[in-house]
């Protein structure tokens, strides 16, 4: 066979020429698209990320420009609102005989139909109970001390004035207390309690005395909320969150803390929102579990000082959450297994209530074991790979609610009782001094407490601002 080559024909060399370019095409089309889907890519997680809300991030709900829209009911419909069907009926049961103060009769004198004069009888009436708002709710009292004359020193001597009185000045106890109330539980700024006092309880009043009486009112919570201080630091569970406060006389960014028990809340608002805080009020010799979420301070307090986590769970949820929104399929899928298997965790902790102890933890170890090996199965890199070795590091801090039972896997607790001083913080301009601040950590305080407690924080504070004038000591804020 011949070596040489057959020469192309003019039209197989153009084919051949053509056949080239068209390659080239094809690979600088390659390269384009390539470089196109990067950028889609790049910009799907830049989306995704700046879509992220309460509920798929560690942002509080405040943060939401547009709220998440609700998931959908099962029949489909959408909820309406007021009662829902099948929901218990709530209804006053309506005033008692002893609840009555006074009584007013009502009599007919002639018959409504013929008009012919009526007799006594002896049925029983028809009765109806109604509250009223007293036309005149505030009474000004008018105290005398009463001179009398010594003839052996050859002086005049006054009765002295209660105690209430001469501390108190213009308002009594429960005036205070009200206006305390109305600062501290209602979110209402001294300009709406003194159009309050002057529209509806006949009071003018400046919000000058206003400010005065609520600082009173915080000397007289000092002593009961130093209690609690005390009591926190031997507590055996404790919830804490912080969340951002405006205070004008600062340069710098203020921080509401929580530390929250069962028993009662404790706020404090500090310049910081590192670990000194955490130093400063639970001790250096704290010796039982911070509920918490994954925030740097937490960690370095768990690292300085060895005290023991529980991280939150509805936190670590949003973030696998996060993932969904991404563009990659292998984040996608992770978070979808990971997901899978804590909701499998949680459905037998809300089922927690009527199951043995022992039979719960063991199930609960074995769930807590499932979302560990689901877990390590994690992509090579990216975010789901820092959340799977995160849950492998943090093991013990993530599980700890497994081993003891006392501790709840999340911080929601924590997260609701702050939610008053959100409420507080959009409604209000903050907090203007030192003396604002200390009166906001300790009206909270007691807010808070009393709720947990059950107890009325009005008729708390007039015991303790009664006490506190008298010079007697103010009722503990601890549970009897």
């Amino acid at each position: 066979m011949s070596d040489t080559q057959i020469p192309l024909t003019p039209n197989e060399r153009a084919l051949t020429l053509q056949v080239t370019l068209l390659q080239a095409q094809l690979a600088d089309l390659k390269a384009l698209v390539a470089q196109q889907a990067e950028v889609i890519r790049q910009l799907t997680d830049k989306i995704a990320r700046l879509e992220r809300n309460s509920s798929n991030s560690n942002k509080p709900p405040s943060s939401d420009f547009v709220k998440p829209p609700k998931p959908p009911l099962a029949n489909g419909k959408k909820r309406g609102i007021g009662g829902q069907p099948g929901h218990q009926r709530n209804m006053h049961p309506g005033f008692g005989p002893e609840d009555v103060d006074q009584t007013r009769d009502h009599a007919l004198d002639t018959c409504p139909n013929c008009h012919h004069g009526l007799l006594p009888s002896d049925a029983p009436p028809n009765i109806a109970r109604q509250a009223e708002l007293a036309a005149k709710p505030v009474i000004v009292v008018e105290h005398r001390a009463h001179g009398g004359w010594c003839p052996l020193c050859q002086k005049l001597h006054y009765a002295p004035l209660p105690a209430t009185v001469t501390e108190g000045g213009l308002i009594d106890p429960r005036l205070q207390a009200m206006i305390a109330w109305l600062k501290g539980k209602a979110h209402a700024s001294y300009t709406t309690i003194q159009e309050f006092f002057k529209d509806v309880l006949g009071l003018a009043l400046s919000r000058g005395l206003l400010a005065k009486r609520n600082q009173a009112t915080a000397a007289a919570l000092a002593q009961p909320v130093a209690e609690l201080c005390e009591q926190l630091r031997r507590e055996p569970v404790v919830n804490v969150d912080e969340t951002g406060h405006k205070d004008s006389s600062l340069r710098r960014s203020c921080w509401t803390w929580i530390f929250a028990t069962p028993r009662f809340t404790i706020f404090r608002l500090a310049a910081s929102r590192g670990s000194k805080v955490l130093v400063d009020v639970l001790g250096r010799k704290f010796r039982g579990v911070v509920i918490c979420d994954y925030f740097s301070a937490y960690r370095k307090f768990n690292r300085l000082l060895k005290v023991k986590l529980q991280l939150c769970w509805a936190h670590l949820i949003r973030e696998l959450k996060a993932l969904l929104e991404l563009s990659n399929v292998a984040a996608q899928r992770y978070a979808t297994r990971v997901l899978g298997a804590v909701r499998r965790m949680f459905r037998l902790v809300h089922r927690r209530e009527g199951m043995d102890a022992g039979d719960y933890q063991r199930k609960l170890r074995e769930k807590w074991q499932d979302v560990r090996a689901v877990a390590r199965r994690a992509p090579l890199y990216g975010d789901a790979r820092k959340l799977a070795d995160r849950l492998h590091r943090r093991a013990e801090e993530y599980g700890r609610f497994v081993e003891d039972l006392t501790v709840e896997p999340t911080n929601n607790f924590g997260e609701r009782q702050l939610r008053p001083v959100v409420i507080d913080r959009r409604i209000t301009q903050g907090t203007r001094s030192a003396a604002g601040r200390t009166w906001c950590e300790r009206i909270w305080t007691a807010t808070a407490t009393c709720a947990q407690q059950g107890r009325s924080l009005f008729g708390y504070l007039c015991q303790a601002i009664t006490a506190h004038q008298q010079g007697s000591s103010v009722p503990s804020l601890l549970p009897g």
